[in-house]
């Protein structure tokens, strides 16, 4: 994203990568993955106070047992002791760039640019559009897939109801500020406005570049604050909202602001077991739109089909 024509590119939205060891084993052998420890480590901002993003469950799950509206989450996503976050080194785009690596070496064509609407079963599964033509064993979906209908010899013709569309916007800010203030990933679940922010600073530092007293601060904002405002107030006020959590000094000076909005469109939660259970084994879906648990969850998988297909360097 050439915001500074000096810089390399960089990821566009806020992350955090949840620490689950079978994950991070597999890219790390498998995509040659380096990782670093985030510093400081990720924070959760609750009731004014700054606690360890691992606490963030923790309190969601006390919540919902008190009836708190909001978010929930289930208690063995809690931890009573936080984990130490790693994540890559240089920025997520560490991942894009190794998995192209990889996708080379085993000879692999991405198409891109391509809308799907159909999917046709027969002893295959099969997807053709005025661009492309392809017939495999078996079609791997996500939870934000956008088909019209699958249609099978056997189980019939099944139309997938209108997703639930939800707009992620993020603001890359450029920010003067020569102070020491350093955070990495916050969620901010209370605020009104922005509800996570990361810095992403360290991640230009890491290609050896210098930033002469600039920092890179990326934040998601709320949509319907997005919806409501002018792009340069929303800047001017996400800055202010900074200062009050000192994440950056008082004297800190907004210099730019860059804007994305990302609409995603989700299959319904309750249509994706029915799609898998009426199309297996030639639809796959992959529930989760988290990396991280999407790996871990297919990891045993993948590891079979690579060595089956890869190259002798591939392990």
């Amino acid at each position: 994203m050439p915001l500074n024509e000096d810089w390399p590119d960089f990821q566009l939205g806020c992350h955090i990568w949840d620490i689950e060891p079978k994950a991070f084993e597999f890219l790390a052998q498998f995509l040659d993955m380096e990782f670093t420890p985030l510093v400081p480590q990720p924070k959760f901002v609750f009731k004014g106070m700054k606690l360890a993003y691992d606490y963030k469950n923790l309190i969601f799950y006390v919540g919902s047992l008190l009836g708190r509206k909001g978010e929930k989450a289930s208690f063995k996503k809690a931890r009573i002791i936080p984990a130490k976050y790693i994540y890559p080194s240089g920025g997520s785009l560490q991942f894009i760039d190794r998995l192209l690596n990889k996708v080379d070496e085993f000879g692999i064509e991405i198409k891109t640019g391509v809308k799907v609407d159909q999917i046709s079963i027969d002893d295959k599964a099969s997807i053709s559009t005025s661009q492309l033509n392809l017939t495999s064993d078996e079609v791997v979906l996500t939870s934000v897939s956008q088909l019209n209908n699958i249609e099978s010899k056997e189980a019939g013709k099944m139309e997938l109801p209108l997703p639930r569309l939800v707009d992620y916007i993020h603001c890359h800010l450029i920010v003067k500020d020569s102070s020491k203030a350093k955070f990495s990933y916050v969620r901010l679940p209370e605020s009104k406005l922005i509800h996570r922010v990361s810095d992403e600073t360290n991640h230009i530092v890491d290609h050896g570049i210098e930033m002469n007293g600039h920092k890179l601060i990326l934040a998601g904002v709320l949509p319907h604050r997005y919806e409501k405002n002018k792009e340069a107030d929303l800047a001017n006020a996400l800055i202010e909202e900074l200062k009050k959590l000192k994440f950056i000094s008082n004297d800190a000076v907004l210099e730019s602001h860059h804007w994305n909005v990302f609409p995603t469109h989700y299959i319904p939660h309750d249509e994706r077991p029915k799609i898998v259970e009426r199309f297996k084994p030639y639809v796959r879906l992959m529930h989760t739109t988290n990396l991280i648990f999407g790996i871990r969850d297919n990891v045993d998988r993948w590891k079979i089909l690579a060595q089956k297909k890869a190259p002798e360097s591939a392990f």
